[in-house]
């Protein structure tokens, strides 16, 4: 008894404990008979097997077919999934008993395992030989001068066989059993007394089938090989990056809607494959279940990587609650497509898209769709990669094939792909029930937009970085996000930067690097847009609704320059550029039955608090103004009217100061001709009736002649 091997928690400890000390009140000559007693959890049960996860190394171990020449139930067998058991193994011969607190429960078998578990199976050098399968005849075939191969812990020399499929849509595994013979299956099951070779998807309806890779070598034993099979499957090495589509375009066209993806390597435990890159614009291929069944079936050579209707709309696969089938959206409605890379050695089906099979009425609700939520059962890729996520949303406007456009990529490389092999459904990780099931936290449940406190609870969430304590720091309680300090009241979002370097970063950076493909129209990129929107039909008594509010202050002894707001224009390539403008100010709009009583495209307050003040200056350039200029007054009537208002400023309304001695002081421009502003003096005579006063240079008043002439 002192030979348990096992210690995960304590309340497992004490249920081993109660357990083995029932055993030995109530059993205590069966004991005297064992060689050694090793804790397990039973993970899965039918009427014909029983699955057990084996403690300390959380081998997952089925006691069925392969491993059991004989099992035998008792009478009041009461295991259940959960349950804490000891498997006893006896001295004579190789025959385990399965107990539980209610005593013996379990069936009583000669197998061997775990031993022959270490034994190598599989290819020596998987190069030495090759695979194919040719759809006209549906044969399989593996090749080679003399491959080695082993099975059992027995080596074989290969030299070439084959085999044609039947009829019917189905798995067909091949291998090579313990007689060193090519062998098939249409039940997915690894086991230690083959070794595996790869297997075919057949779909009877296409006349076509998939062949995937499963030469494993023989550095991994089976307790290894089964283990990574059942919790990992497949997962990308490196490589497949996706380039080539644009996000949310104003109007999207089907190169937008189209990608690449760079070659890469997937590995299925010990095999590392490298897949070659997708290109632009495709072939894609497009899986889908289809009919009562769900049998799956596939779409290849598709210049655009979605399915949809001829004159309408992207589909979704859909369950109608009595088939499946491929359904199109309406307008303003999301969609998920999963992009996966697989063993297959078919080049259109290396990368496969699954469509959806749910409508979405937001993108939130779309970002939040897992792989785990789809139901891809007898998928045809048993060990895949998952690659990303592309999120479509439709619009009747639309004039792209399919009327949708991509709004979002979402990278999934890292989650399992574990589909058919797992011992139990995924569950809810938040669910108080099943946790002690296999499979009940899944890597499909965490994407890159899980929710962080969603059930609103008030819980700050922080992130920290190497010199800065608050990174990141949500104010649950106020709703508020903090990044590099804590979050002040009345904003939702306050970002801070610290530094002591003599060349200060700016706290933020909103960069735009746009390349489009080919000539856009008219098009406006933008890098940061602000919005501040009023939406209710209270007036307040005062204030002002801001989109923007800037804010520059010397809070020290020491002093600096200010700029408010610094404006740069740039332009560094090769092109012209047709217009610059450092700030533009659009029109304002008015087009909600509302009114605007006074529209100011540009207002300057009084600038008094230094010893010059300037409203507005400029160095070199034209300032030029389109209608009327008021100087004074806010209702110019000319093109420039000065009004200098104030009866006690003691100031001249203008003054023109002419350093270029030799040319004159004012220059006018019209057409000279009777009656017209310009008018020749001809032989008309001028009559005195006014005099307008001016001071010439060196202080002296003198007075213009003004009258009327006839």
């Amino acid at each position: 008894m002192a030979s348990l091997r096992w210690s995960p928690d304590e309340d497992t400890q004490d249920a081993v404990a109660a357990l083995v000390q029932s055993m030995r009140d109530g059993l205590p000559d069966l004991l005297t008979m064992a060689e050694f007693i090793q804790g397990c959890e039973v993970y899965d049960l039918d009427p014909y097997s029983v699955g057990l996860r084996v403690f300390p190394r959380f081998i997952q171990v089925h006691l069925r077919g392969e491993y059991i020449t004989d099992v035998r139930y008792r009478d009041n067998l009461d295991l259940a999934v959960g349950d804490i058991c000891i498997v006893v193994r006896f001295r004579e011969g190789e025959q385990y008993e399965v107990f539980s607190a209610g005593g013996p429960t379990g069936g009583s078998a000669a197998f061997g395992w775990p031993e022959e578990a270490t034994d190598p199976h599989g290819f020596e050098n998987r190069l030495d030989s090759a695979i194919s399968f040719v759809n006209g005849t549906r044969t399989f075939a593996i090749v080679g001068a003399a491959y080695n191969f082993w099975v059992y812990g027995d080596k074989y020399i290969g030299t070439g066989d084959s085999d044609i499929l039947p009829a019917g849509t189905d798995w067909y595994f091949y291998f090579y059993d313990t007689n060193g013979n090519l062998d098939r299956t249409t039940s997915p099951i690894l086991a230690n007394n083959r070794a595996t070779i790869a297997y075919v998807f057949w779909n009877n309806a296409l006349g076509e089938g998939i062949l995937f890779e499963e030469r494993h070598g023989i550095s991994m034993d089976f307790a290894t090989h089964y283990h990574l099979h059942q919790t990992l499957g497949s997962r990308v090495i490196s490589g497949f990056a996706i380039a080539g589509y644009t996000l949310s375009p104003a109007v999207p066209a089907d190169a937008d809607n189209t990608y690449s993806i760079a070659n890469g390597f997937l590995a299925d435990q010990d095999l590392e494959i490298w897949k070659a890159a997708l290109a632009d614009n495709g072939p894609y291929t497009v899986w889908h279940r289809d009919g009562a069944a769900g049998v799956w079936t596939w779409s290849t050579g598709l210049v655009l990587p979605f399915e949809y209707t001829v004159a309408g709309y992207i589909e979704y696969n859909q369950w109608t609650g009595a088939t499946w089938q491929l359904t199109q959206l309406a307008t303003n409605k999301y969609v998920n497509y999963f992009v996966f890379v697989t063993m297959s050695t078919n080049a259109d089906h290396r990368y496969v898209i699954v469509p959806g099979q749910t409508v979405w009425d937001n993108l939130d609700d779309a970002s939040n769709e897992t792989i785990g939520s789809l139901a891809l059962a007898e998928f045809p890729a048993i060990e895949s990669g998952t690659l990303y996520r592309v999120t479509y949303r439709t619009l009747a406007g639309y004039g792209s094939t399919g009327k949708c456009r991509i709004e979002l990529v979402t990278i999934l490389i890292g989650e399992s792909s574990v589909f058919i092999t797992q011992a139990a459904p995924s569950g809810s990780h938040a669910a108080l029930s099943d946790r002690d099931l296999p499979n009940q936290h899944p890597a499909e449940s965490i994407s890159l937009f899980t929710a962080f406190n969603e059930p609103g609870d008030d819980v700050d969430f922080r992130v920290e970085g190497t010199g800065e304590v608050n990174l990141i720091l949500t104010d649950a309680g106020n709703d508020r996000v903090g990044m590099g300090g804590v979050p002040a009241s009345d904003y939702r979002l306050c970002v801070y930067s610290t530094s002591t370097a003599l060349t200060v970063p700016g706290t933020i950076l909103a960069s735009l690097n746009w390349t489009p493909l080919g000539a856009p129209g008219a098009v406006f990129p933008q890098a940061l847009t602000l919005n501040s929107f009023y939406d209710t039909a209270f007036a307040p008594a005062g204030g002002f609704l801001i989109s923007q509010f800037l804010n520059a202050q010397c809070r020290g002894a020491g002093a600096i320059s200010i700029r408010a707001m610094d404006i740069n224009v740039e332009n560094r390539g090769a092109g012209t550029m047709g217009y610059a403008r450092g700030l533009n100010i659009r029109s304002f709009v008015n087009n909600g039955g509302g009114a605007i009583t006074t529209a100011v495209g540009l207002k300057i307050g009084a600038q008094t608090v230094a010893a010059s003040n300037f409203a507005i200056q400029t160095d070199a350039g034209i300032v030029s103004f389109g209608d009327r200029v008021g100087i004074g007054l806010v209702a110019p009537a000319a093109k420039l009217h000065v009004d200098q208002e104030s009866t006690t400023a003691a100031i001249p309304v203008l003054v023109l100061d002419q350093a270029d001695v030799s040319e004159e002081m004012i220059e006018f421009i019209s057409t000279i001709g009777p009656g017209n502003a310009l008018e020749a003096k001809g032989g008309k005579s001028i009559t005195t009736t006014h005099w307008i006063k001016v001071t010439l240079p060196g202080g002296l008043t003198r007075y213009l002649l003004c009258g009327t002439i006839a």
